[in-house]
């Protein structure tokens, strides 16, 4: 049987986009694991986003993630999610201005 996904909390932060970097989200996963840092970018080609996993050089060069998916049900998962409250997020601004 598959672990059931559930993703809530979400919180998006805007920046000002640089090389492709929109905005920086957290969420819970499971309502037992709190994920932040995680990097929202555009994704050109489809017109949606992206999402990348905190990433740390260590001073030989070789690079260590944070944390991330381990398989694509659940970083597909994430993305979705992520990318509904970033839409939500825009469409509040757009109907304000």
């Amino acid at each position: 049987m598959k672990p059931q996904i559930q993703i809530s909390e979400i919180e998006i932060i805007p920046i000002v986009p640089r090389s492709g970097l929109i905005a920086f989200a957290s969420l819970t996963y499971n309502s037992q694991l709190r994920l932040n840092n995680l990097a929202i970018h555009t994704n050109l080609s489809n017109r949606g986003f992206r999402v990348t996993y905190p990433l740390q050089t260590l001073p030989t060069g070789k690079k260590l993630y944070a944390f991330h998916p381990i398989n694509k049900a659940i970083g597909d998962a994430i993305t979705v999610a992520i990318s509904e409250e970033f839409e939500k997020l825009i469409n509040r601004n757009l109907r304000n201005e």
